[in-house]
C-alpha cells in the first residue's frame, strides 16, 4: 500500500495586507495532491520549511505550531485507521 505524504507549506507568493502568508496542508497519495488552507497566517521569514514549524519570533507561534501538530496527528490517525480497516484512501477537494 502506497504511503500518504502529509506536508505543511506556506505560499510565500500570497501575502496579505499584514505581510503574512497562509499555511496549507498538502496531502499526496498515488500521485494525486490536494491542499487545504489551515486559516493560519505567518510572516514568510518566520516559516521553517524543513521542520514545518513557525519560528517563535512570530506572534502566537506556540498556538499555531500546536494547531499544526494537532492536525498532523489527526491526518496520520485517519490514514492509519483506514489502513487498519483495509479501506481505500481517496483524496478529494
Amino acid at each position: 500500500m502506497k504511503r500518504v505524504c502529509i506536508l505543511f507549506v506556506v505560499h510565500k507568493h500570497c501575502i496579505n495586507r499584514e505581510g503574512k502568508s497562509p499555511v496549507y496542508v498538502r496531502l499526496t497519495h498515488n500521485g494525486k495532491r490536494v491542499e487545504w488552507s489551515l486559516h493560519l497566517f505567518v510572516s514568510p521569514e518566520n516559516w521553517n520549511a524543513k521542520t514545518q514549524r513557525i519560528d517563535l519570533k512570530e506572534p502566537n507561534a506556540d498556538y499555531k505550531n500546536l494547531e499544526i501538530s494537532r492536525l498532523k496527528s489527526l491526518f496520520e490517525e485517519t490514514v492509519l485507521r483506514l489502513r487498519f480497516d483495509k479501506k481505500p484512501i481517496f483524496l478529494n477537494n
